[in-house]
């Protein structure tokens, strides 16, 4: 009977120790590592903060038994993984832009919480491909101190025209029919490459002008005769040697026709050129004019006149 009560003592002894040790064995492999470390930068010790921190293991990402944790650095550079299961190997990958890319193996066997401490990233350099930088020409508007300034080659409708047709397309600037030029409501002193001309403006071709100068308050230097206004035609200087030139035609509406032709000769220091224009426009203008005369707030008489101009 004695050795029938021993024999169950020991039996029940047997089943607690094996189910202790399952208790065991159960909570090692329930229990889970928190991992953490700083990311700073290897030169300046400054935190790299927005790091993305990658924690996987080395089975296939489509394997059942495929493991991944990540996590983004605080503003310390302070990063933590929770809940990872311990294993031998993983592979911690560590990307922060601007730096290289940090990838290491690592091991958590051990059931304790790890701290890897400082990692330190170095700055990535990179060979950026060569730059040409090019400008284009002058826009078609600048102001200067005491004058704007209108480029002529921005202008594509006063090619193959004459100085008239630029006139036109230039703000605060009045052209009649007859291609008489005002601006500020006065007749403005013509200058050419900054000296007086008695070329009128339909005898200057287009094409041969660089820019316009608008010289709305002209200083002392200038004649006293133009306190309505200079405007300066600078004409395009050719410095090309040997002989080269240009030539432009055109066509419009009405009856509108225009050709020119430029051609020049430099050798060193001597330099012959010869330009041609041609221009001729046809059309019809009206005019209207309607006055009435009043003489102490009464109407006296009236005045009417309409021309045809071809």
């Amino acid at each position: 009977m004695k050795s029938i009560l021993q024999y169950i003592s020991f039996i029940l002894i047997s089943f607690s120790s094996v189910a202790q040790g399952n208790a065991n064995n159960q909570f090692k492999l329930s229990q889970k590592i928190h991992l953490s470390g700083t990311i700073q930068d290897s030169i300046t010790a400054h935190a790299v903060a927005g790091a993305t921190i990658e924690l996987t293991n080395t089975a296939n990402i489509n394997s059942a038994s495929y493991f991944k944790r990540s996590a983004i650095a605080n503003f310390d550079g302070q990063f933590t993984l929770e809940n990872i299961p311990p294993s031998d190997t993983y592979i911690l990958t560590i990307i922060a832009i601007g730096y290289k890319t940090i990838i290491k193996e690592i091991s958590l066997s051990s059931q304790d919480n790890k701290n890897i401490g400082i990692i330190k990233m170095i700055t990535e350099t990179k060979m950026l491909a060569n730059v040409v930088v090019t400008t284009t020409a002058a826009p078609s508007m600048q102001f200067g101190i005491d004058r704007k300034i209108f480029n002529v080659e921005k202008n594509i409708t006063a090619q193959g025209g004459t100085a008239v047709d630029v006139m036109k397309n230039i703000p605060s600037l009045s052209v009649d029919v007859d291609g008489n030029l005002q601006m500020r409501n006065s007749t403005p002193q013509i200058l050419i490459d900054g000296r007086p001309t008695i070329l009128t403006l339909d005898q200057i071709p287009a094409d041969d002008i660089e820019r316009v100068e608008l010289i709305t308050n002209p200083s002392a230097k200038y004649d006293a005769s133009s306190s309505g206004g200079i405007i300066n035609i600078v004409m395009k200087k050719n410095k090309r040697t040997g002989l080269n030139g240009i030539a432009s035609i055109g066509a419009g509406a009405p009856d509108l026709l225009n050709g020119n032709i430029n051609l020049n000769l430099r050798q060193k220091n001597f330099n012959v050129f010869a330009s041609g224009n041609y221009y001729t426009s046809k059309g019809n203008s009206k005019e209207e004019t309607y006055r009435g005369n009043k003489d102490n707030d009464t109407i006296t008489d009236y005045f009417s006149q309409v021309s045809n101009n071809d």
